[in-house]
């Protein structure tokens, strides 16, 4: 059994896991601050992440893919604790931020959209000083100064150097045979970024998601893209998003 504090987001906790690669994965979050809750998935916890795991594979119309238990202790950990963090004020979002500049630009968009794909180009552009913060998981918090954007230990197999990255721009990614980028309203944007967006499991914990959401919509600018995985498209997204801000 492996036992250590990390700290994620600027908050102290104590993981209590199994297997090794669950341990070297929260590694790099290791502190030496003490306290903060303790989390530890339970036998029953990792029988209903792989009901999920089962669920999802069948809704996607795919064969039951094998995973180990250290894949859903892993992913068990990943629920509890985000679920805790919804009282603390952070939300976790499914998507890809790249910081540039300074700020953080986040893309939105089902599995498979490429939004890994158009930020890890931006990384590449000539003469830009970009970073991937987390290309999958990321936490966000609201507050008074703006969103600030955090990586978390599910995504990146690295954490980057940038601890933290306030929030610039939000959107919504899909694929196309151009790149358009375009201003949306948070009414229009809604709906993908609920989706992108932790559920809650019960009333008040679903109240208090969609008034993070609502916090975070209101604290950036919202975008829809319809691109092609190019480099001309992360240029045209940087270009726009940042040069022009």
């Amino acid at each position: 059994m492996h036992e250590l504090s990390v700290e994620i987001a600027e908050e102290i906790l104590r993981v209590r896991c199994r297997y090794d690669p669950v341990a070297n994965s929260f590694a790099e979050y290791k502190t030496e601050k003490e306290g903060g809750k303790t989390f530890f998935a339970e036998d029953s916890d990792l029988t209903d992440m792989k009901r999920d795991f089962a669920r999802m594979d069948e809704q996607r119309g795919n064969a039951p893919v094998w995973r180990s238990r250290s894949n859903y202790e892993l992913q068990a950990l990943h629920k509890l604790i985000a679920e805790d963090f919804v009282g603390r004020g952070l939300l976790l979002v499914h998507g890809s931020a790249v910081v540039a500049d300074g700020k953080a630009y986040l893309f939105i968009a089902p599995s498979g959209t490429g939004k890994s794909t158009h930020t890890s180009l931006w990384c590449s552009l000539p003469g830009v000083n970009a970073v991937v913060i987390n290309d999958d998981k990321q936490l966000m918090r609201p507050t008074a100064d703006g969103v600030f954007v955090y990586p978390t230990p599910w995504g990146c197999a690295k954490k980057p150097d940038i601890p933290k990255a306030k929030l610039e721009a939000l959107v919504v990614l899909t694929q196309g045979d151009e790149t358009v980028l375009s201003p949306v309203t948070d009414r229009e944007i809604f709906l993908p970024f609920y989706k992108a967006s932790l559920r809650g499991n019960t009333p008040e914990q679903a109240k208090k998601i969609l008034e993070l959401q609502q916090k975070i919509m209101n604290g950036a600018r919202l975008y829809k893209m319809r691109c092609t995985p190019t480099p001309e498209a992360a240029q045209i997204a940087y270009r726009t998003l940042v040069l022009n801000s």
